[in-house]
Order: structure tokens, then sequence, then C-alpha cells
């Protein structure tokens, strides 16, 4: 067949028509093909008060085994340019998408690079791989298993009100249910605050039970309004196999027949702090479940009493060793003392803060360093800073009033009094984090925290959407171990992520010293 235009002079969208797209369908259906697929939505760069967003990653061609599983990368050149030219670039996508198989054309053949086994090869243009060669050699080349490629295939949760996974949540899902399917019994998640770890899990249970592989799961929060939130929102359509436990209440005969269960850390642990005739924690679950109740645990903000291996909550989950204990984070911690990767082990899966901003998932943050002034006789003095964090409309407004108070030996509580831009929570959202604190040369003792808790809330049955009205002040206590005289670095983050799960972070960082 003879072109008007000849093959050197076409343009990247010409070869495309002309030749890569006729090459693919030949053996692809049209419904396992996406075009001009977007990846990420582009960096937000600020420049003074203006915010310029720049152009966002996309791939040419992705090709799919069934929905949210991609499996092959195509990247189009003109003919101006050799056949490998753009496999760089179609690696890069499919090691963002997590995807074993990259190619390059330029009209004239396809050039495949094999990221299971480092192999390249050129193939002819009608010699592209069919779906069922692709699926063969990542089979084989996987080593899977039947019960793997049963929980593979598990389609993800999908309605009117859930929208899709973005490729960083997509490859989490994927890589948990896999190390999940292969027998891994401690798996780590590094996801980034804002970055959509509850909806993460929720896909992760739901293909997990769906699948068969896993029949009770247990999930632990730390705090009460995100057990609720989570139940409410992202875990919505397990609602039904949904119980929160509570031990004074529930009748050990009765509890068994659910399969997610919703828990605090606290209700289950206690106080670590009190004497030694705490309840035992490890007593009071018995009481409740047997040793191998749960075949499956979630185990969200896991750096904070998980990590610790003395800790009460160290004990819940030994109790349940038999389990899968999956662990969520923004922060992993490695110190002397506090470890999520010996428990745990590596991360199955990363998303850090440094890229959800690079991709535009997040906003970029300003930090606010705010200093100690010394007095009269060249001492330095506490301050009780008043730190003003959020840069524009869109972004969390938070002005935090911080306070220190000795609590006994060595023991601090640091108060943050928080007071949010007016009227800035008065609209529908999904998603809110409440403020991450750290802190640099004390141990973290734990949190207290009164919540922002909803004064009005209503659901639209026609959208399926939940808007939450919430006051403009929140208190948070954050229990230290620290010496007098100590000069402390704090660092506190909020963020907030309306109904479209976009979500913005906004950081204050200041000095403190201990009375």
């Amino acid at each position: 067949m003879s072109h008007f235009v000849p093959k050197h002079k076409m343009t990247e969208e010409d070869i495309k028509l002309q030749y890569i797209t006729p090459a693919i369908t030949a053996k692809w259906p049209l419904s396992r093909i996406t075009m001009e697929t977007q990846i990420t939505d582009g960096k937000i760069n600020l420049k003074g008060n203006l915010v310029v967003r720049e152009k966002p990653k996309k791939a040419d061609y992705v090709l799919y085994l069934q929905e949210e599983k991609p499996i092959a990368i195509v990247e189009a050149k003109d003919n101006k340019h050799t056949v490998s030219y753009g496999i760089q670039q179609a690696i890069t996508y499919a090691q963002m998408l997590d995807v074993p198989f990259a190619y390059s054309s330029n009209g004239d053949a396809f050039y495949e690079h094999d990221r299971l086994t480092g192999q390249e090869r050129q193939i002819n243009l009608d010699n592209f791989p069919s779906p069922d060669e692709l699926l063969a050699r990542y089979k084989a080349e996987k080593g899977l298993t039947p019960a793997e490629i049963k929980a593979i295939n598990q389609p993800y949760y999908t309605s009117q009100t859930t929208y899709s996974p973005r490729y960083y949540q997509r490859n989490a899902i994927n890589r948990t249910v896999e190390a999940v399917a292969q027998g891994q019994d401690r798996i780590l998640l590094v996801m980034a605050t804002g970055t959509g770890k509850t909806y993460t899990a929720f896909q992760i249970v739901y293909r997990l039970l769906k699948s068969g592989l896993k029949k009770k799961v247990l999930y632990l929060a730390d705090r009460n309004n995100l057990v609720d939130q989570s139940i409410s929102q992202d875990f919505a359509p397990l609602q039904k196999t949904i119980h929160k436990i509570n031990f004074a209440k529930d009748d050990p005969v009765t509890i068994t027949s659910h399969e997610v269960y919703f828990s605090l850390y606290q209700q289950l642990a206690g106080n670590e702090e009190e004497s030694d005739n705490a309840d035992d924690p490890v007593a009071r679950f018995a009481s409740l479940f047997q040793k191998d109740f749960f075949d499956l645990i979630i185990v969200d903000e896991c750096h904070r009493g998980s990590a610790k291996k003395d800790s009460n909550w160290r004990k819940i989950l030994e109790y349940f060793s038999s389990a899968t204990q999956i662990g969520l984070t923004a922060t992993p911690k490695e110190t002397k003392y506090i470890s999520n990767l010996s428990y745990f082990g590596e991360p199955v899966y990363s998303y850090s803060l440094k890229d959800g901003i690079d991709d535009g998932f997040l906003a970029p943050y300003r930090v606010i360093r705010v200093f100690f002034d010394r007095d009269i006789d060249s001492y330095l003095r506490f301050l009780s800073p008043s730190i003003e964090v959020g840069f524009d409309s869109d972004s969390p407004h938070v002005k935090w009033s911080v306070s220190v108070k000795r609590q006994g030996r060595d023991i601090y509580t640091i108060t943050y009094d928080a007071t949010f831009k007016e009227g800035y929570f008065g609209f529908s959202m999904s998603d809110f984090s409440a403020p991450y604190f750290d802190f640099d040369g004390v141990e973290i003792l734990g949190d207290v925290y009164e919540p922002l808790t909803p004064t009005n809330n209503g659901y639209d049955e026609l959208t399926g959407e939940t808007s939450y009205i919430y006051p403009d002040r929140a208190v948070y206590v954050q229990r230290v171990r620290a010496r007098a005289g100590d000069i402390v670095n704090c660092y506190i983050m909020a963020t907030v992520c309306n109904e479209a799960h976009r979500c913005t972070s906004n950081v204050a960082e200041f000095n403190l010293m201990m009375p």
C-alpha cells in the first residue's frame, strides 16, 4: 500500500496511525489497549504566588491482560529515529507502571526489552506478540503457581463511585497480592501521607477475600476517627461484613461471624505506662479469638507501636503470628530501639513524598522555620511559637500554638493547639490525614489526639458521597522522652485530600527547648 506522504516525512502520529496501531490491533483487541495514557498529573512548581503545573507523563500505548493489570508499554517515534530510539522512555514508563515488557517503534519494526530477563531483541511489525504469548512468557519467567495466578487475576473492586487506582497504588496492590499468594507472611508497604494507603489496603483486602486466599481480616489503626472513616468510606463496599471490636460488649459466641474486623491499637494494648497490673493485651484478645482465627492483619501506621520489640502492640501481632501481616507506613523507623524492617522485612513497594510531589499527586510544601531568641543573659529560653502553615487557598492552612509541659522524670508533653482556616473544612472531602509529628533527638512515647470530629454530616444517596463539616480547632498531644535543656527539632506536616483524592501537604519546622 502506497502512502501520499513518504514514511520518513511522516509525523509520529502518522506513524502510529499507519503502522504501529495496525500491527498491535492485529493481535490485540481494542478493549485491551489504551493510548496516550496519563501516568502522572505533572509536577506543581511554585514561583512566588504563581502555581505552574508541568506536563504529565503519558505512555503512547498501554496493553492490558485485564482491567488494572497492564503487561506492556509501547513508545512510538517518527521514522527519522531508529527502531530502538524510544526504548529507554518505554523502560522508564514500564518501571513506573511495574510492567514486564517495554517496546519502541519507528514504524519499521518493534524493539523489545524484557524487564524480567533483561534480554532485548528486534521483531518485525507483523510479529508483535499476542496477549497469550506475553501471558505465557510472564508466567514462565515469574514461575507463577495456579494459586498465584488466581490471586493475580482477581479483579479490583469497581463501581460508579470508586475511582481507578493511580499507577503507584496499583503497583502496591499487585505486589502485595502477589507476595501473599507466594506465601510471604510479613509484608511492608511504604507510602507517603496523602497517597491513599487506606484505599490501597481496601483493594488488597477485597481481592484477597474474593480470591479465597484469605477469610478473616483484622485491620488495626491508631485513631478512632480513622477507623470510622475507613469503614464508612474506603471499606464501604464490605460494610455488611465489617465489625468494629468492642471488648466491653462483644460476645465470644457471635463475634466470629464477620469477615473484616477493625480495632484501635490503644483498645487492644491498653496503656503501656500503667502499672504492672494492667490488663494483659494478649489475654484480652484470647478471650474473643483463637490464635489462628485471623489469617490476614493490616497494621496501619506500623511505625508506631508494632516497630517496638517490647510493645504491647507487638505482643498482639505475635499472638496472631500465623496470620499474614501487612504493615502500612509513611515513615518507616530504623533506630537503635525501634525497627520496622526487622519485623516486616524490606518493603515490597515504596512511594515517597518526593515521588508524590514529582508526579504532581501531592503539592509541594514550604517549610517555615521558627527559631529561638536569646534573653538578656544570652540563655536560650523556651518560646511558645505561633506557626502558620499554608500557602494558598487550596492547601492546608493551619495556625499552631505549641507548648511544652514536664510530666515526669525526663517525660514531656508537647501540645499543638491547631486552629484551621475559617471555612476550609466546610466542604465535602473523602480523606483527612491528621498532622504527622516527628522529632529529632528524642524518643516518641505515644500520641494522644482530640481528633477532628464532624459536627455535621450527610449522605447523598444519589452520588454516594458523604459530606463533613469539621470544627475549626483541634488539639494534638505528643509524649516524648528528653532531658531538661534539650533543644528538640520539631517537624509538623498537615495533609488534606479532597473528594478526588488530590492531596496537598504543608510543613512547619521549629525548635523547642525542654523546660
